[in-house]
């Protein structure tokens, strides 16, 4: 089994410690605030396509891995950005466990291409950038999620349009 270089592995070990403290806190915010059904719903849906996608492409997969020697692009990306948007920020960490989880067992556990410290290391930045989204959509006046009925159903694109009106700066010169 490889393990990370030694000049990275503080950095990794880092991250990973961050996306778990960040996430307790997050999941403390949550049981403060309400996560209902639909919530719930969302992410067990996220989680469902989320595996089943990786099932029906596992052997193209395993092929890519084995052949390329370059990173690519896989569709977790899709799932787990989804539930950032949609989910609050402790179910959209969950979500992305659950998608890195599976993947892990079923397709890059038997992988010399894939390392368990780089899996882990992944998964935890995703899950970092799952908790920030919340906090972004909020400083830009979306609301919590997309999810969420706390703003007017608006898509972000015409809040910041109205927004750069009303302060009568340019669209590009506004940043939220």
């Amino acid at each position: 089994m490889r393990t990370a270089p030694r000049g990275v592995l503080p950095y990794y070990l880092g991250t990973e410690v961050a996306a778990v403290i960040l996430t307790l806190f997050a999941s403390a915010a949550a049981s403060m605030t309400t996560v209902n059904m639909v919530d719930w719903s969302r992410a067990m849906v996220l989680v469902a396509i989320g595996i089943a996608q990786a099932e029906l492409s596992r052997r193209t997969e395993r092929i890519r891995r084995y052949v390329a020697e370059t990173p690519h692009v896989n569709m977790t990306s899709v799932w787990i950005g989804a539930g950032a948007l949609l989910l609050p920020p402790a179910l959209a960490a969950l979500v992305t466990v659950a998608i890195y989880g599976h993947l892990w067992l079923r397709i890059w556990r038997t992988m010399s291409t894939r390392p368990t410290y780089r899996v882990v290391f992944s998964a935890a930045t995703m899950v970092i950038a799952c908790l920030t989204v919340s906090p972004v959509l909020r400083a830009c006046g979306v609301g919590s999620t997309l999810g969420t009925t706390d703003h007017d159903h608006t898509s972000f694109a015409t809040q910041w349009l109205r927004s750069a009106r009303r302060s009568r700066h340019s669209p590009a010169s506004t940043v939220c």
